[in-house]
């Protein structure tokens, strides 16, 4: 193993249930830089910056928590409201 990978900050998927989680992204926001951050999060999704996936994860969150479970919709499915939606328009 080399030093740089026995030193280095371990690579973590954000989790919003996770306090430690929530702790570290604040302390981002606050300083504006994940540089004190005592571990890394993976950028997952096809967002470009870490910290807009981790506010979109945080919100999720905080809606299932007061709100319950959000179904996420296949491809299909949006196509097939979107379809839906056109043609009532089109009236």
């Amino acid at each position: 193993m080399s030093k740089i990978e026995q030193f280095s900050r371990q690579w973590e998927t954000f989790d919003p249930s996770n306090k430690k989680h929530r702790e570290i992204f604040h302390r981002a926001l606050k300083h504006k830089t994940w540089g004190k951050s005592p571990i890394r999060f993976w950028l997952e999704d096809e967002t470009t910056s870490l910290m807009d996936q981790c506010t979109k994860n945080m919100a999720r969150y905080y809606m299932e928590k007061e709100f319950g479970k959000i179904k996420d919709l296949s491809i299909e499915e949006e196509l097939n409201l979107f379809k839906q939606y056109k043609d009532s328009v089109a009236v």
